[in-house]
């Protein structure tokens, strides 16, 4: 139909190691704080993986919610990935956090 364009919309290029490793972020932070789990190792354990890469992840539970939505939409920097986002540790700051790995201004809403 006419105002379409001359094909289907774009999707965005979606960075599925770092949508993967924010979602189970928040997973296994739920799990352990629920008491489910008492220790990380415990955690890491059950779901079979070494638990250094589970703590890893489960810092990235603590990314500020600008970020988060950008990942799991798939507008983060491109230069941004899985091994950078993991390498350090988070920033407890969101405004450190933007900075480090190349977001923009948060909504106002969200700054901090």
């Amino acid at each position: 139909p006419d105002g379409l364009g001359d094909g289907p919309p774009s999707k965005p290029n979606y960075n599925i190691p770092l949508a993967v490793a924010v979602a189970r972020a928040h997973h296994w932070h739920e799990l352990f704080l629920s008491g489910r789990y008492s220790s990380i190792t415990e955690l890491a354990s059950k779901v079979g993986l070494d638990r250094s890469f589970v703590a890893r992840i489960m810092r990235l539970a603590l990314l500020a919610p600008d970020i988060i939505d950008a990942i799991v939409d798939g507008n983060e920097p491109d230069e941004l990935t899985f091994k950078k986002l993991t390498a350090k540790p988070v920033p407890h700051c969101w405004t450190a956090q933007r900075k480090l790995w190349g977001f923009g201004e948060p909504p106002q809403s969200l700054s901090q």
